[in-house]
C-alpha cells in the first residue's frame, strides 16, 4: 500500500468516525427529547399513579404531537438489526413513548 492510498484510507476512517459522532450526539438529544416530552403526554401507568391530566387532556394537541413525529416512522423503516442495538438507548426510549402514546384513545385514534 502506497503512502497516498494510507492517507485516503485513514481519510475513510476518520469520515466515517465523524459520522458516527454526529449521529450518535443527534441520537443522545432525541432520546433526551422523548424522555422529557413523555412526562407531558397522558399516562395512566405512571409511576405514583396517574394524574387528573392523564383523564383530560385537550385532543387537539395530542393528534398534532402525533402527526409531527415523522421521526418515529423513520426509526421503524429501519431494517438493520445492527444499528438498532448500538443505538438501543433511542429505541428504548422511542418505544416508551410509543407505549404512552398507544395507551390513550385520542392519540391511538380509537
Amino acid at each position: 500500500m502506497t503512502q497516498s492510498q494510507r492517507s485516503e484510507a485513514d481519510n475513510q476512517t476518520s469520515g466515517q468516525k465523524a459520522v458516527i459522532e454526529a449521529q450518535t450526539k443527534i441520537d443522545q438529544a432525541t432520546t433526551e427529547v422523548l424522555r422529557q416530552i413523555q412526562v407531558y403526554l397522558p399516562n395512566l401507568d405512571r409511576q405514583g399513579g396517574p394524574c387528573i391530566s392523564d383523564h383530560m387532556v385537550h385532543p387537539t394537541a395530542l393528534a398534532h404531537l402525533r402527526r409531527k413525529s415523522t421521526f418515529v416512522n423513520d426509526l421503524l423503516r429501519n431494517e438493520s438489526l445492527l444499528d438498532m442495538t448500538s443505538r438501543e438507548e433511542l429505541y428504548v426510549a422511542m418505544l416508551d413513548w410509543l407505549k404512552v402514546g398507544s395507551s390513550h384513545c385520542t392519540i391511538a385514534e380509537c
